[in-house]
């Protein structure tokens, strides 16, 4: 996630989900992912917002810093896992010797 640190829009940086989320809510959004996901039905970004976002926006926005809608929020904490799970899969598999 990209956060403005100032308005003139020069001092931009690059923000984990881990910095703003705690980790039971981390462990939340990893299983609400893999349910989505494995249902085939997506609808992670809504459950999430409704369920970890919006209870505890005002302090993930004091965590980034800014305030954001909630909804934008939880689509950046669904492309982060996508993301991380993409690489994980990718990534060379070593055999043990």
């Amino acid at each position: 996630m990209k956060v403005d640190s100032n308005p003139d829009k020069r001092n931009v940086r690059i923000v984990s989900p881990s910095e703003f989320l705690t980790r039971q809510e981390m462990i939340r959004a990893l299983t609400l992912y893999a349910d989505a996901y494995a249902e085939g039905l997506g609808g992670f970004a809504e459950r999430f917002c409704e369920e970890v976002i919006k209870p505890n926006q005002e302090r993930i926005d004091k965590a980034l810093n800014q305030k954001y809608d909630p909804l934008y929020v939880a689509h950046v904490v669904e492309q982060a896992i996508h993301e991380a799970m993409m690489e994980a899969a990718l990534a060379p598999q070593h055999s043990p010797m």
